[in-house]
């Protein structure tokens, strides 16, 4: 008997196991020697790919910053009219092949590991400006860590970028994840303890067409919130089944908005 494509793909998805943590899927991979075995079967974060996103941060009277590092290692905000060469206006995330580098000291790490790192107004790459964290790709769902450093720490209180299968209008479901107080910034809010963020997502359009600087790209448009006793943050994401998330648009727990746009895939 010979299987079409689509039963194959249907007989494959059957045989994959996954585990649920508080909303998001998660893969089993029984081969545990194999380091690669988060990252081999991404579709769209392939291993090796790197991708340049710019960023628009704007305080509650719309005024437009940026950041830069002070020599003690603490960082601030630079108004866009003022900012010299050294200001931090964008970053990279490249796709790490395997999860060596985590294996010291996380050996049950399940997530294929992207690694950040922030470029000046020069152009120039600044190392000083760079973390390594992770992002989940599989047949049920993509969710990733945004940056978390210095000024986008702002974002670990706000929804990260979600989308669940299925890819349809109307689609809504739920995360949580406990937030510890060293994300807090007396620049926007401050807290004693843990918090815990309750999130819903929902994709609200199939085919929104956005103009990148790819070109036009047809997105899946998905609309979430998180709440918390904090009070509440919002994130609307586009995201295009050829680059992933294209357009992040962020209302933050302060007002303030961070608009992140992806510029260059390679």
């Amino acid at each position: 008997m010979f299987l079409t494509w689509a039963s194959f793909s249907a007989l494959f998805a059957q045989q994959t196991e996954y585990e649920n943590w508080t909303g998001i899927f998660y893969e089993i991979c029984p081969d545990t020697t194999n380091l690669a075995r988060y990252t081999e079967d991404n579709e769209i974060y392939k291993a090796e790919n790197t991708y340049y996103f710019t960023y628009t941060y704007k305080d509650k009277s719309n005024k437009e910053f940026y950041f830069s590092r002070l020599p003690d290692r603490t960082w601030e905000f630079v108004p866009k009219e003022t900012m010299k060469d050294s200001a931090i206006t964008g970053f990279y995330m490249k796709i790490l092949p395997d999860i060596s580098s985590f294996m010291d000291f996380l050996p049950d790490y399940n997530q294929t590991v992207i690694k950040y790192t922030a470029m000046m107004n020069s152009g120039s790459v600044n190392t000083s400006f760079s973390e390594s964290t992770g992002l989940v790709e599989n047949s049920m769902n993509i969710w990733m860590h945004p940056p978390r450093f210095n000024l986008f720490k702002i974002l670990e209180i706000n929804p990260f970028p979600f989308i669940q299968k299925p890819y349809e209008k109307g689609n809504k479901w739920y995360w949580s994840l406990e937030i510890g107080y060293q994300w807090g910034d007396y620049r926007w809010k401050e807290w004693d303890d843990n918090i815990e963020n309750q999130y819903t997502y929902e994709i609200v359009d199939t085919n929104s067409i956005i103009y990148t600087p790819l070109g036009e790209l047809h997105c899946y448009k998905i609309d979430s919130f998180a709440e918390s006793e904090l009070g509440k943050t919002y994130l609307t994401a586009y995201f295009n089944e050829t680059y992933g998330f294209v357009r992040l648009e962020y209302t933050n727990i302060d007002g303030s908005t961070l608009n992140i746009e992806l510029y260059k895939a390679e």
